[in-house]
């Protein structure tokens, strides 16, 4: 039996043809010592003005895997950000500062 080689690129085939496709405008997470657990949903205003979550998805995965994600998600919103402008997470510095089209 061989040993992989390190320096061999590892090939990996995406099959996505059977992925579900999910909005979320909230993600939370909460962790065990093995694995971290990501949860996405929209949020919904209520009448009394009480935002109440409807969890959709959840993502189970090591944190080898999250951390992976961690740094695609961050080569990703750099990129976004040098093509259109910072994104203002904080939503009352948006309102006061439209983004400019």
């Amino acid at each position: 039996m061989q040993g992989h080689d390190a320096t061999q690129p590892h090939q990996v085939a995406v099959h996505d043809a059977n992925a579900r496709t999910t909005f979320a405008n909230w993600a939370g997470v909460t962790f065990t010592p093995e694995e971290l657990v990501l949860g996405l949903g929209m949020i919904s205003e209520q009448p009394q003005g009480t935002q109440v979550v409807h969890v959709t998805d959840r993502v189970v995965c090591t944190f080898y895997t999250a951390k992976r994600l961690l740094l695609l998600l961050e080569k990703a919103i750099e990129r976004h950000e040098q093509d259109f402008g910072v994104i203002e997470i904080d939503p009352m510095k948006r309102l006061k500062n439209p983004p400019k089209r």
